[in-house]
């Protein structure tokens, strides 16, 4: 499971930033956007802040959210580890800002939903990279599982 888990996230790693710097698309984040119009959100921000609190913006195209790479990926992983989707359990956060957020998440899906969801609300990807970066997490998962840590011979592979 550990393994398995490792190579996905290893490997969607790898496919969010290929999707990032190895193609013409150059996407802007919602934060220059929102203030190019020179509106009444000229002044705009997202709500994800860096350790002192300072808001942020990361500094590389938008397309796609390595977060929804990263938890589709995972997602997919667990769903083939276990065989199902319906396994329930209680995930922590070791992020300073939200260290006492315990949540109970439902399935394997809900993670990779919230993690493709999360940049969204944060304010730093557009939908289409929270969509986009999600297939390709999935596809990475589906993936490694079909074809990375298969038993090299027939019957209990663990035992001589």
């Amino acid at each position: 499971m550990f393994a398995l888990s490792a190579l996905s996230l290893a490997d969607a790693g790898i496919a969010a930033w290929d999707s990032k710097f190895d193609t013409s698309i150059k996407l802007w984040r919602p934060v220059s956007a929102i203030q190019a119009t020179g509106g009444a959100n000229a002044t705009w921000e997202p709500l994800s802040a860096d350790r002192a609190g300072a808001p942020f913006t990361p500094c590389f195209s938008a397309w796609t959210s390595g977060h929804a790479n990263f938890t589709a990926a995972w997602a997919s992983a667990m769903k083939h580890f276990f065989g199902r989707d319906d396994v329930s359990f209680i995930a922590h956060s070791e992020d300073p800002h939200t260290i006492e957020a315990y949540r109970k998440m439902a399935n394997f899906s809900q993670v990779a939903e919230e993690g493709k969801l999360s940049r969204l609300w944060l304010g730093v990807h557009f939908r289409w990279d929270a969509e986009d970066g999600n297939a390709i997490g999935t596809n990475v998962g589906d993936y490694v599982s079909a074809n990375a840590l298969l038993p090299t011979r027939p019957g209990r592979p663990h035992h001589r």
